[in-house]
């Protein structure tokens, strides 16, 4: 979370909390999500909701309290089996071990592009719209509010996102980019991820305070009025919903490679 910490200007000091638990999942290496959403303005098609950790970060008022920022899930399966953790994180240096065969195959995930990976979601990355027509219903995401679909195809249509990447970016899914990124929503063995200036540029078109930018709080988005706060039990729901009465819940993954 440090190296999203620090692309983004808090105006004033801010504390993320991250629950850390481990699951049984039959599909994700993890899952992530912000705690709770909070209400910023109605775009004329959905009511738009951001994540409860954008808000703190961006107004400096902790929506959900002494309550979690962010849950972070783990898959105890791979965490035991495939994650590989880097001896110096800071440098990142080392290389990360390729697959290997000793009598049957063993290969490895980067465990801090896995970490880094959801983070963005609990920051930026998740939203609401159908995951196979990029359809919306009542209430959506800053996430959400930035993509176009066209020709049955979802894109984010930032500015910033458009300028850094030369056109409109291409989504795999509401909440994982079409490109060999780190917000893929599928890692590869023995590959490790960096965050680039198209998330950065992702972060400052949902509204983040970005470092280096001449206002620290977006314009368009009001003050904010917080909704209660969902603490997730170890098992996480598939999908939620946002809006003052169903807080945002919902979760996105990253896939096991084949």
């Amino acid at each position: 979370s440090n190296d999203w910490a620090a692309l983004l200007s808090a105006p004033t000091p801010v504390s993320i909390e991250i629950q850390l638990s481990f699951i049984n999942h039959e599909v994700a290496a993890a899952t992530a999500a912000s705690m709770t959403s909070v209400f910023v303005r109605d775009n004329g098609d959905f009511l738009v909701f951001e994540q409860g950790v954008a808000s703190e970060i961006r107004t400096g008022i902790d929506p959900n309290g002494d309550a979690p920022d962010a849950q972070v899930n783990l898959d105890i399966d791979s965490l035991i089996n495939y994650y590989w953790f880097d001896p110096d994180p800071a440098a990142r240096t080392e290389p990360v071990p390729q697959c290997e065969f000793n009598g049957g195959w063993q290969c490895y995930l980067d465990a801090y592009s896995i970490l880094a990976h959801e983070m963005g979601h609990a920051f930026a990355y998740n939203g609401l719209r159908n995951a196979e027509t990029g359809a919306i219903g009542e209430y959506g995401s800053t996430f959400d509010d930035q993509i176009e679909v066209i020709n049955g195809s979802m894109f984010f249509v930032g500015v910033n996102a458009v300028a850094v990447h030369g056109s409109n970016v291409p989504l795999a899914d509401p909440a994982h980019l079409d490109l060999v990124t780190l917000m893929n929503p599928i890692i590869d063995w023995g590959v490790r991820n960096s965050i680039s200036d198209l998330d950065a540029a992702i972060l400052d078109d949902v509204g983040l305070p970005m470092a280096g930018t001449s206002s620290e709080c977006t314009p368009s988005l009001p003050s904010v009025r917080s909704v209660q706060p969902t603490i997730l039990g170890p098992k996480p729901e598939p999908r939620g919903c946002m809006n003052p009465n169903c807080p945002h819940n919902l979760k996105a993954r990253l896939k096991m490679p084949k």
